[in-house]
Formats: structure tokens, C-alpha cells, sequence
């Protein structure tokens, strides 16, 4: 038993120091290269745009959208509805 719970202390040992490794090359590579990594807000998906089209795009795609749509119903209110008693 005591050489089990050593060898998780030496796994979670060395997961730290691999984690600060890792996390000192990542500042090193941000300020050699200029780099700004965008923070989660920044990044968050638009509700109104959730894949990121420019406006032009974003509003033929939105027109497209409606005259389906308006289709759709024309197409579904011609089907003849039969009441049953």
C-alpha cells in the first residue's frame, strides 16, 4: 500500500511540473512572437451571428431564411386538413 500512494504523488508531482513547463513556454512564445490570446468573452459566439458571416452575408442569408420560411407555409397550409368526429 505505501508504494501506491507514493507513486501517485510522484504522477501528480511531475504532472506540475510538466503543467508549469508548459505554461512558461506558452508565455515565452506570446511575448517573442507578440501574441494576445483572446480572452473567452471575446470569443463567445453570437446568438444573431453564430458563424461569423460579415453583414452583407449575414443578411442574404437572413432574406434566404425568410422566403424559405414563407415557402414552407404556403407549401403546409395548402395540405388539406380532415376533421375526424
Amino acid at each position: 500500500m505505501k508504494w501506491d500512494s507514493m507513486s501517485w504523488v510522484t504522477l501528480l508531482g511531475f504532472s506540475f511540473f510538466v503543467f508549469f513547463l508548459l505554461s512558461r513556454f506558452v508565455g515565452y512564445m506570446k511575448t517573442e512572437q507578440n501574441l494576445e490570446i483572446e480572452s473567452l468573452k471575446d470569443s463567445l459566439i453570437d446568438p444573431d451571428n453564430p458563424v461569423g458571416l460579415s453583414g452583407n452575408e449575414l443578411e442574404k442569408l437572413k432574406q434566404q431564411q425568410a422566403e424559405a420560411q414563407r415557402h414552407l407555409w404556403e407549401i403546409i397550409s395548402k395540405i388539406p386538413i380532415v376533421q375526424k368526429d
